[in-house]
């Protein structure tokens, strides 16, 4: 079980009723996503992360595809203001 001092992480998500064991994951129907979701990210740390990864990498591509075409924006315009600012001077 995952404990944080004495407040179980997994409370913070479910009724005191309901069943934290990991070996009801397969048995109990009415297991929440978020609590198997934890379950796994604890027996499987490295695997976990790597999903996780893999599943953010395209949006850091994404990110960085689009940042790099903001600067080329933003470069393209200082060099107009600076060609205005040769010209008028």
């Amino acid at each position: 079980m995952l404990n944080v001092g004495q407040i179980s992480v997994l409370s913070l998500f479910f009724k005191p009723g309901d069943s934290h064991e990991a070996g009801d994951m397969e048995t109990e129907p009415g297991i929440g996503w978020i609590e198997s979701l934890l379950i796994y990210a604890a027996r499987e740390p490295f695997s976990f992360l790597y999903y996780v990864l893999l599943m953010l990498s395209p949006l850091f591509c994404l990110s960085a595809y689009l940042s790099w075409k903001l600067s080329q924006q933003i470069e393209k315009k200082e060099q107009k203001r600076r060609k205005k600012i040769k010209k008028s001077d």
